[in-house]
């Protein structure tokens, strides 16, 4: 693990600082949007924004590679990401907030190619699995990071849209500098969107509905939580909590689903997030708990919310030739991110309609409709042979085609 750190640190520290600043302009944006006293749905519109950004800029940024090469692509993308959070403090409005957010998605989405390219042109079969270790601590280490850079100064001001600008600046110095040459682009799918539902109709629909959670957790918490009254300090441990939570459950509940039907595993992470959630959220509106417990209960939903990506990933693969699984998985990653564009203005619906506890009831349903569906095909389709499937590769939080089709790689690697 040394090793690899000290070959690739101007990539992870890069990455690193670009993720930070990613993170804080987040959760900024989210606080900044009710002290400016935005309703909650235009905020969930505005934050789903992103991921609609993020969405083109996957397709974008791959045609722009091959046409002026990694480098320019990763400075100019780099610099209108820095340049758009600048002008959020500039341009108080939500049409100006939800246009330069979806820009910023488009950026974040080219440079994660372009470093994610970096990484996998130099991974090798001994060291894919270290990388993608290393490249998923970097990416949950570094959204934390972003949360703490919230108590530098008051939301109120621009001070904190400078200083997200400015980290994803300084992220910019690292990779530009690093002596390694530009990597050769290649993006292959011999499988379409068709294909894989009919393959997997719980792994797709599994990949959908973790869009609509994580989207909802990535983007909605801050508004969330905002909404509720709490203080800048505590909206930050709040975002802190969820990427702790979300982070440490998926290798362990990926690994228990390697040895039992993967859709039992997920009908059982449905079920608890269900409970968890509309339990809560009852027990909220009879006042039987208070908001810091709800928003605790929001917390521990994140556990198995976080979860569901990687292991719909890994039931779909159980279904599919070795063959057609990266770009099975590049398909579905696309899949997830249009789900995350509905996430957070699904969470602002229900709690314009519902009231505080709306965005736990949301989840609760999204949760409780994917269980109904993993439960009925559970009754119509026999779970393929143990010897059959693929070994779990957990996924980072949120990465592009490039670091998934690295999880399948390493997966299918070790089965070898």
């Amino acid at each position: 693990m040394i090793k690899i750190i000290s070959n690739y640190w101007a990539l992870f520290s890069g990455l690193f600082l670009l993720l930070v600043g990613n993170g804080l302009q987040g959760s900024l944006l989210g606080i900044r949007s009710q002290m400016e006293g935005f309703s909650p749905l235009l905020s969930g519109i505005i934050m789903s924004a992103y991921f609609a950004g993020f969405l083109v800029g996957v397709f974008w940024a791959s045609s722009l590679i091959r046409r002026v090469g990694h480098i320019r692509v990763f400075a100019a993308m780099a610099s209108i990401a820095s340049a758009a959070i600048l002008l959020m403090g500039l341009w108080i409005s939500p049409v100006g907030w939800f246009l330069l957010r979806f820009v910023i998605g488009v950026s974040f989405a080219a440079v994660y190619v372009v470093v994610e390219s970096w990484i996998n042109s130099q991974a090798t079969n001994e060291s894919r699995g270290q990388l993608l270790s290393v490249y998923t601590i970097v990416t949950v280490v570094g959204a934390l990071g972003g949360q703490a850079f919230l108590n530098v100064a008051s939301p109120s001001t621009i001070i904190l849209f400078v200083v997200a600008s400015i980290l994803v600046s300084i992220g910019l110095i690292p990779l530009l500098l690093t002596a390694a040459p530009a990597p050769p682009f290649e993006q292959k799918s011999d499988v379409t969107l068709v294909d894989i539902f009919r393959a997997s109709p719980v792994g797709f629909m599994g990949t959908l509905f973790s869009g609509f959670l994580i989207g909802s957790y990535l983007s909605y918490s801050p508004v969330f939580a905002a909404d509720q009254g709490l203080s800048t300090v505590n909206i930050s441990l709040f975002m802190a909590a969820i990427f702790v939570a979300g982070g440490l459950t998926p290798w362990p509940l990926g690994r228990m689903s390697d040895y039992m039907d993967r859709r039992l595993m997920i009908a059982i992470m449905m079920a608890v997030t269900t409970f968890l959630c509309w339990g809560a959220a009852q027990a909220y509106h009879w006042q039987v708990i208070g908001t810091v417990t709800m928003l605790g209960f929001y917390v521990l939903a994140a556990s198995t919310a976080f979860s569901l990506y990687g292991i719909s990933i890994a039931y779909t693969n159980d279904n599919l030739a070795p063959e057609q699984m990266v770009g099975a998985s590049a398909i579905l990653l696309l899949v997830n991110a249009a789900g995350a564009i509905l996430g957070p203005i699904g969470s602002s619906v229900f709690q314009t309609v519902l009231g505080p506890s709306g965005p736990l009831i949301f989840i609760g349903c999204c949760t409780f409709l994917l269980l109904v569906f993993v439960l009925y095909r559970m009754n119509v389709r026999e779970a393929p042979p143990l010897e059959d499937r693929t070994i779990f590769s957990p996924n980072p939080v949120r990465g592009t085609v490039v670091v998934t089709s690295m999880v399948q790689e390493n997966a299918m690697e070790r089965e070898a």
